[in-house]
């Protein structure tokens, strides 16, 4: 972090600071004369984690992104088994037209009954657990914007506090000055 308050990273200030055959450079933001040379500045952790905590939580986003299309292609799967199940159903029931025992056919039609609400069951779910991995995305997008305004209101009230202590550095070497020419006198 520079001492006017903005912060780059470590090998663009070095580059910056090789440029120069002096120790003393320019802000590439405010222009403003820098006497550190990059390498001796201090180093902004909290906005090093800040951006730390972002890239992990993109990362988990694209986790959780991953598993609900892993959920979509077994909910996809299971909705074509149940279409089939539905034409074999379909068919059995014609067929059932040409058997002599009525009660076999009964008996098949209550286990394809089983086997649909099983189905059925199973779809439930999946889409369940869908909507609890949206909704979950959905607070962690909702706690990255927090965190990130948080960062942004506290970085303008760093650069505020330094901007401050900048200017009453000035004030005190300008009375410093008053009492030496005070002095000569």
């Amino acid at each position: 972090m520079t001492t006017c308050g903005h912060n780059y990273c470590q090998q663009c200030l070095a580059g910056i600071g090789r440029n120069r055959s002096d120790s003393s450079w320019i802000c590439p933001e405010c222009r403003t004369e820098q006497q550190k040379r990059p390498e001796r500045l201090p180093r902004n952790f909290f906005l090093e984690k800040s951006v730390q905590n972002f890239i992990e939580t993109r990362n988990s986003k694209e986790h959780s992104r991953h598993e609900r299309n892993a959920m979509q292609e077994q909910l996809d799967e299971l909705q074509q088994q149940l279409a089939h199940q539905k034409k074999i159903a379909a068919d059995a029931e014609e067929m059932s037209k040409h058997l002599v025992d009525p009660n076999l056919f009964e008996d098949v039609c209550v286990e394809f009954q089983q086997l649909l609400n099983e189905e059925k069951d199973k779809n439930q779910t999946v889409s369940e657990a869908n909507k609890n991995l949206q909704t979950r995305q959905e607070n962690l997008e909702g706690q990255l914007q927090f965190y990130v305004l948080q960062l942004y209101v506290l970085f303008v009230k760093l650069n505020q506090l330094e901007k401050d202590q900048i200017k009453t550095n000035d004030e005190l070497a300008k009375t410093k000055k008053g009492f030496i020419l005070d002095d000569n006198r």
